[in-house]
């Protein structure tokens, strides 16, 4: 089990000792990983005929950080304001010109919080979040079956801050 902050890359080490022949090289692959973030594999796989061997596996993280978002209520006063101003108007169709002014304008102003959301300071929170990734070594021995090992490890994520 390893910790990284956002952003940030980490080494796994394994060993593979093998039984038997193999007709082909030990492919290496990971799944179960956070989002965004790649995988790779020095060697990127393992030659037949070794009786055992070693890699690495790196898993680097984009730079993320959550934002904790807090509603406004001046969006919301701006939103109801027209409805107050309705029965103050005096003229046939005011109400209909006020609700479709709302209606019109209320996208605009939901929208409003919408663009960048990575954030720094008292608006952001740093989660953890932990991940089981599961390695998987495939080969093919000698009579041509798929022969398939898998192991697991525990990556934990912190949002950058």
């Amino acid at each position: 089990m390893q910790t990284i902050v956002s952003g940030g890359s980490v080494n796994f080490a394994f060993v593979v000792n093998t039984q038997g022949n193999l007709s082909s090289p030990v492919t290496l692959s990971a799944s179960g990983l956070p989002d965004l973030a790649t995988a790779s594999f020095n060697p990127g796989s393992i030659p037949p005929g070794t009786a055992s061997g070693s890699f690495t596996m790196t898993i680097q993280t984009p730079k993320t950080a959550q934002l904790a978002h807090k509603r406004e209520p001046f969006t919301l006063a701006l939103l109801i304001l027209p409805l107050l101003a309705a029965p103050l108007c005096k003229q046939r169709y005011a109400r209909a010109r006020i609700l479709t002014i709302v209606f019109l304008v209320a996208p605009l102003l939901l929208t409003t919080g919408c663009g960048d959301r990575v954030r720094t300071g008292s608006n952001a929170v740093t989660p953890t979040k932990s991940y089981t990734i599961t390695v998987t070594g495939t080969a093919l021995d000698n009579t041509g079956a798929a022969l398939r090992h898998t192991a697991t490890v525990t990556l934990t994520v912190q949002a950058a801050s």
